[in-house]
């Protein structure tokens, strides 16, 4: 996404959403006045934390006595050392009270959103999100459109940073339906645009620029429109850039007129962004240093997150040329005015890693290592950064999906006691009247009914836990009927197995959709059944493939060895089906199989088709036998094969041991006792494993 030049961010989006607080709260008599919000913004405490405390306490007072207090929890994110962040809640969470106190929903909403800014900055994602969704109850409690469409958008925001985009599209949604139905063409226009940010930075750029097609509205004279054209303008610029159409996008920046002077500067800058991807390096650089010496410095540029891309870049086309020096002194300059907080860390990346070929290039040795040293370190923060975002993505999304699904479960709890209880009084009256009417006789005939129903519904009870079963764990299911939702675990010993047919695209070309559909699940109904047997959990399919697992989610129902023999007997009915299919002159599949043992997280996961699903390591591992086997064989890791390699053909161990105690010394038996071993095993030695390196692999069979 284009940062944008502070100045114009100022120009452009004058209208703040802070904090979930909505259009409402913010036109509500309560509002301080601007001069008001001008002390408090030039009061030089602001600036220092307990400073900041104090001020606070002072809003806070002014709250209690009714007056100007809607902003108040604006500032309690502001705290970021620790001591400052518990001072911080504290505040926080006694305007809070005092909102809900006085029956304030607009500023318990506010309050809420500084209580949820403290908690992300804590890393508390699930406190932070609880804080968010309470917003929202408020908002949908009170009927309050407007504070809805707040709440929204921040937890819009919250997702995105977070990369969770379907997750912030569906809030921005939900927002401009609300603002849609509400008729408010003045916002609209931020919402779209916060539809394409969305989209964009999930890589969804075609359906970011039908967006803009839809939403963009004439232009006429007044200074609204003006400044929603002029982000229009850099919005569709972005898309262009995004979908890597950079004709278009240096059209665009080269036909645009921008509204005020202190933006030509950044038009200029993204002319040469396109011509530099155009390869047009020649008029890339002369638009660049037009562009420099229209804003004098670096510093008035740094709103241009692709700033330090395009220097870096321009920097490497004087270095192509023979100009080191002036490729020294361009990203010298940049490290030195531009900063950190204010660009990416890919900017400092893209300039790290030009400026030490540029130094080697005038054999200042000891800077050129410095600059690749500076590289170096921000390539590891970000990879470490990547793993922590994933770790993230995953807890926010299990959280999101449990606290809906819980909300679903208890309304629909709700409601059908508010229909029992309705059923039960009609009962109750129609009883009451029979009584009088048939006597003895209308209490034989109730009698009946009652218990034909009382039939029905149990009968009903049944199928539904039969469904319910069908899809979850039983202990799982009993979990979710119980507390309306179900925990996550964490299982240290699971033993995955993952199947794939080879060549499913081209058996599915010779096959009708019908005939498609019918060959995949007679093969899948099979497996069910095997692994039924063997006490094994199916966890999905996803296409051609098949997924179960072993040990969870209770660990006594199958064992690693029950794994391999139930692939076993996969593999052998493939073989038996393909002698079928062939005989009958119509495609067969095919299939490979691999199984990894290791610890995982089980857990359910949504509200709609909700399922029991596995995460972990140790899924991604054994994905990786599955893909790293062969043909009709069952290709196992070293830590499955450790388990498994002892078991003998009734279940027990080689010598005697138990499975659970691989140290107790052997038991000698005598030639007529000695079990066969259940598997012979193949070694393949290390195989090179995507994502993985080498590993140590086995081929088994029965």
């Amino acid at each position: 996404m284009i940062l944008y030049h502070h100045q114009l961010r100022r120009a452009v989006l004058a209208i703040p959403i802070m904090c979930g607080i909505s259009v409402q709260c913010m036109a509500q008599d309560t509002i301080p006045s601007p001069g008001w919000l001008e002390k408090v913004m030039n009061d030089p405490r602001v600036n220092r934390p307990s400073g900041q405390y104090n001020l606070l306490t002072s809003i806070t007072e002014e709250a209690n006595q009714g007056s100007a207090f809607n902003d108040a929890p604006f500032y309690a994110p502001a705290f970021k050392d620790k001591d400052a962040m518990s001072r911080g809640m504290v505040l926080a969470d006694s305007i809070l009270a005092a909102f809900i106190r006085t029956g304030n929903n607009c500023g318990a909403i506010a309050a809420l959103g500084a209580r949820s800014s403290i908690h992300a900055d804590r890393q508390e994602y699930q406190l932070a999100l609880d804080a968010e969704l309470l917003a929202l109850k408020y908002a949908v409690r009170a009927q309050d459109t407007l504070s809805e469409i707040g709440c929204l958008s921040s937890l819009k925001n919250f997702f995105n940073r977070r990369n969770l985009y379907d997750e912030a599209l569906r809030m921005v949604d939900r927002s401009l339906a609300l603002t849609l139905a509400l008729k408010d063409s003045i916002n609209l226009p931020d919402l779209y645009r916060a539809r394409v940010y969305v989209l964009n930075e999930a890589g969804r750029n075609e359906e970011a620029l039908a967006t803009i097609r839809t939403a963009q509205q004439p232009v006429d004279t007044s200074m609204r429109s003006m400044v929603n054209n002029e982000t229009w303008q850099l919005t569709t610029f972005e898309v262009f850039i995004h979908q890597r159409d950079f004709v278009a996008a240096y059209e665009l920046a080269a036909s645009h007129r921008p509204m005020k002077d202190f933006m030509v500067p950044m038009w200029q800058l993204m002319q040469a962004q396109a011509l530099d991807s155009l390869g047009r390096y020649t008029e890339a650089l002369a638009l660049f240093q037009q562009a420099l010496e229209a804003a004098k410095s670096f510093d008035e540029l740094e709103g241009f997150e692709e700033l330090g891309e395009l220097v870096a870049e321009l920097a490497a086309l004087h270095l192509s040329t023979g100009d080191a020096k002036e490729a020294e002194r361009i990203t010298r300059n940049f490290l030195r005015t531009v900063s950190r907080n204010t660009t990416t860390v890919y900017d400092h990346m893209a300039i790290h890693k030009t400026r030490s070929a540029a130094c080697a290039g005038l054999g200042q040795w000891q800077e050129a290592f410095a600059s690749l040293a500076a590289y170096d370190q921000i390539a590891d923060s970000l990879e470490n950064e990547k793993e922590e975002v994933n770790r993230t993505k995953f807890q926010l999304q299990y959280i999101m999906g449990q606290r809906l699904l819980a909300d679903s479960l208890e309304h629909k709890i709700e409601m059908g006691r508010t229909r029992t209880a309705a059923a039960i009084d009609l009962t109750r009256e129609r009883n009451r009247r029979n009584i009088f009417l048939f006597s003895g006789l209308g209490l034989l005939i109730f009698g009946a009914v009652v218990f034909r129903q009382r039939g029905r519904i149990q009968k009903a009870l049944h199928r539904s836990d039969e469904l319910l079963l069908n899809i979850l764990p039983a202990e799982v299911a009993e979990e979710l009927k119980d507390n309306g939702s179900a925990l996550a675990k964490q299982f240290d010993s699971a033993t995955i197995l993952f199947s794939d047919f080879k060549g499913f695209t081209q058996a599915s070309e010779k096959l009708t959709p019908q005939e498609l559909v019918e060959e995949l699940n007679t093969c899948f109904k099979a497996f069910d059944h095997i692994i039924t047997a063997r006490g094994i959990e199916k966890i999905k399919t996803i296409g051609d493939a098949y997924m179960c697992a072993g040990g969870l989610p209770d660990p006594k129902t199958s064992s690693p060895a029950d794994v391999v023999h139930a692939a076993l007997e996969m593999q052998a009915f493939m073989v038996a089906r393909k002698k079928v299919r062939d005989a009958l002159g119509k495609p067969a599949f095919e299939m490979r199989v691999g199984i990894h043992t290791g610890p995982v997280v089980a857990g359910i996961v949504g509200v709609k088709k909700f399922q029991y699903d596995i995460w972990g390591d140790t899924v991604n591992t054994a994905s990786r036998m599955e893909s790293s086997g062969e043909v009709g064989q069952v290709n196992i890791s070293e830590a499955t094969y450790e388990l498994v390699k002892d078991v003998n053909s009734d279940g027990s161990m080689v010598n005697g041991k138990s499975r659970t105690d691989t140290n107790s010394a052997p038991i000698h038996h005598s030639p007529s006792t000695i079990r066969k071993p259940a598997f012979t095993f193949t070694s393949r030695g290390k195989v090179q494993v995507k994502g993985k390196g080498e590993m140590e692999m086995y081929f088994v069979e029965g």
